[in-house]
């Protein structure tokens, strides 16, 4: 039996891209959850972080627009100088 191993990288890139497809059909919850887990794969996946950060900001969950806030000032922190850092500034804008 061959089997097919893929990086922890490309695993969470698949994750954000499923992620980004359940957030243009409004499927917040389920997005953030697949951002999470491409982040639990890849700490550097600066998409997965806005991702989560943006379907919080969506999504009517209890406290969504404060988490939304620090998962967006994460990007900015962690990725600074990035395209996310720049859209998480935006959102954050927006948001206040």
């Amino acid at each position: 039996m061959n089997y097919i191993r893929i990086s922890k990288k490309l695993q969470s890139s698949l994750l954000v891209e499923e992620g980004n497809k359940k957030i243009s059909n409004g499927s917040y919850v389920p997005a953030i959850a697949n951002f999470a887990a491409a982040i639990e794969l890849d700490k550097n996946n600066a998409e997965a972080y806005y991702g989560v950060a943006y379907g919080y900001e969506l999504s009517s969950e209890p406290d969504s627009n404060k988490t939304a806030k620090e998962y967006y000032n994460m990007v900015i922190s962690n990725f600074g100088g990035s395209e996310w850092a720049t859209k998480a500034q935006e959102r954050l804008r927006y948001l206040q």
